[in-house]
């Protein structure tokens, strides 16, 4: 349950600079979900063979062949759950 929301600001990309500005946002939420299960959800889902992102594909990204930090319609990320901390393959 999302708590509070920031609002947006605008930064200039970085390392690709040929692409529009980013949009940033924050949200602090509320979630039962392990860390892992959370961003399971908000990036990808198994579907056969193939991964399929949840909420970044409704927006249209592409999770695979896209260019590193090339464009995207929209990037999620954890930065921090609690007190935590937490290191594997997929959050650090």
């Amino acid at each position: 349950m999302v708590q509070r929301c920031s609002g947006l600001y605008e930064t200039a990309a970085a390392y690709v600079t040929q692409q529009p500005a980013f949009l940033n946002a924050a949200l602090l939420l509320t979630t039962d979900a392990p860390p892992r299960d959370l961003l399971h959800s908000l990036k990808e889902a198994k579907s056969g063979n193939r991964r399929s992102g949840l909420v970044e594909r409704a927006a249209g990204r592409q999770l695979e062949g896209g260019q590193r930090w090339g464009p995207r319609p929209l990037d999620l990320d954890i930065i921090l759950y609690g007190a935590a901390s937490f290191q594997d393959e997929r959050l650090q």
